[in-house]
């Protein structure tokens, strides 16, 4: 089972710097729909990986269930993309970060089995490249593969499974 994805941005991250005009500008309901949509995602991208690897998600605590209680912190968007009107572009070289901090837990005990904190930085390819909402979204699907596969496969080291590649 995984709980609600808690999100929260880095400290030093200002979506507006750059004198942003004002049709480019997050408030806070910007922020908070990335927020919400990251949390979906997490939970979308962890539940097509377990359930490829024969797992099931499930909303109550069982015995033999793996609780996943999981935040990404350090969230930093290098050019958030607010989908106003006009033809912009934004370049750039890496599109962001962010870090995820889990803890896996015996649904019904409580007990922690496992601690994880892992850092991701996004595409980095040294040269300038567009970077838009389809592009951002990719980036953060990749490193959440990354994490969800560790997870799976962690699960059928566990389990005596094959790997399912």
């Amino acid at each position: 089972m995984i709980d609600p994805v808690e999100v929260s941005f880095a400290r030093n991250w200002d979506p507006n710097r750059g004198g942003r005009s004002q049709l480019g500008r997050l408030n806070a309901d910007d922020m908070a729909a990335i927020q919400s949509g990251l949390a979906d995602m997490f939970r979308e991208v962890f539940r097509a990986e377990l359930e490829r690897g024969g797992y099931q998600l499930v909303d109550v605590a069982g015995p033999d269930t793996l609780r996943v209680s999981a935040a990404i912190i350090d969230l930093y968007i290098t050019a958030p993309d607010t989908m106003s009107a006009g033809r912009t572009r934004m370049y750039t070289v890496n599109s962001g970060r962010m870090t995820l901090v889990a803890e896996l837990r015996d649904s019904m005990t409580g007990e922690i089995l496992a601690r994880a904190v892992d850092a991701r930085s996004a595409r980095s390819s040294g040269q300038w490249t567009v970077a838009n909402r389809v592009t951002n979204t990719t980036d953060a699907r990749r490193a959440m593969g990354i994490w969800a596969r560790a997870l799976r496969e962690g699960m059928d080291e566990m389990y005596g499974r094959a790997t399912a590649n």
